[in-house]
């Protein structure tokens, strides 16, 4: 299966501006704004929250709270599949993403 076309040109434009983003003044905010989110988004990541859903529904949490033994850690990300089982009142649709895992 090739490769969406938008990730193509993620790839494309990173390789063309490679020297700017070693430059030291490319921050990691700008690096998952220009190309982590639109990445996740092109494989079928409602990344923004387009669907509307309420928090606990939602496919991608920003900076998560995730609790690990006694302290608490904030991924960057974190990705959650819905199966119809786990629908509030079998009432939200089932997201029409390609994805069968989280493997990310």
């Amino acid at each position: 299966m090739p490769a969406p076309s938008t990730v193509l040109a993620l790839v494309e434009n990173f390789e063309r501006n490679l020297d700017a983003y070693r430059s030291g003044q490319y921050n990691e905010t700008q690096v998952r704004r220009d190309f982590i989110d639109p990445l996740f988004k092109a494989l079928g990541w409602d990344m923004d929250n387009s669907a509307g859903y309420a928090e606990a529904y939602r496919d991608v949490i920003h900076e998560d709270a995730i609790k690990v033994g006694i302290s608490t850690r904030a991924p960057d990300y974190s990705f959650r599949l819905r199966t119809s089982s786990s629908r509030m009142n079998g009432s939200l649709p089932m997201p029409q993403s390609p994805r069968t895992s989280a493997g990310f």
